[in-house]
């Protein structure tokens, strides 16, 4: 099933465009607000140290989602180049440049400060694609105007939608607070703060990946 085969493509494709659109705006995420110069395309990985010794011709292989394609082909896998891969933004060029220099031009020595910088660059980008993710929830109105919905499941459209939106927002909070956390370690400089678990390999893996995994519960519930 396509856009086209939707009741109403028109309202569709008007949800997309705005989804797309938040998706791509701009912001800093530095604990600091004196930023210069534009906001860049920031890599979640570093480029010189993890993408380019696993890639090959300057390429790498990412997963892409799409949730409007068609439903074999929401997820793919694409050959992308290193500039390009698990960039995102959200930060400006003199912070990515200040901020990430310790992993970005000196050789990883598990020095407190570099496994920070790391965690801190996966936290930022969640903040800034988990309160992206939230706030643009179709709304149960812009859902029934594309499914030209009866006024009984538009009301059951809406209690589903108030819930899923519900979560989604207390997931964003709980990753900014963590953010927040973090800003202030930072700023600080009390890198030891953040405790962490390194596992060395022999050779450089073929996989990389740098995301947040937060929990509602912990073993103990």
């Amino acid at each position: 099933m396509g856009i086209g085969d939707l009741p109403n493509p028109r309202e569709a494709h008007k949800l997309i465009r705005s989804v797309v659109g938040r998706f791509h705006e701009e912001q800093c995420m530095a604990p600091t607000r004196d930023c210069e110069g534009p906001i860049i395309a920031a890599h979640t990985l570093s480029c010189e140290a993890t993408l380019r010794p696993m890639s090959r011709e300057g390429h790498v292989y990412t997963v892409h989602n799409n949730p409007y394609a068609e439903i074999n082909e929401i997820t793919s896998i694409r050959r992308t180049g290193i500039k390009d891969a698990t960039t995102f933004n959200g930060f400006c060029q003199k912070h990515d440049r200040e901020i990430f220099s310790p992993i970005e031009k000196r050789p990883f020595v598990c020095a407190h400060e570099q496994v920070f910088l790391h965690g801190f660059r996966a936290v930022a980008k969640e903040s800034f694609l988990k309160r992206r993710q939230a706030e643009t929830i179709p709304t149960p109105e812009s859902i029934s105007k594309i499914h030209n919905l009866d006024e009984d499941n538009q009301f059951q459209m809406s209690e589903d939608g108030n819930i899923y939106r519900g979560y989604s927002f207390e997931g964003a909070n709980d990753i900014d607070h963590l953010k927040r956390e973090l800003d202030k370690i930072y700023i600080h400089k009390e890198w030891r703060r953040l405790y962490s678990t390194i596992i060395p390999f022999k050779k450089c893996p073929p996989v990389a990946c740098n995301f947040v995994f937060s929990p509602d519960f912990d073993y103990a519930g």
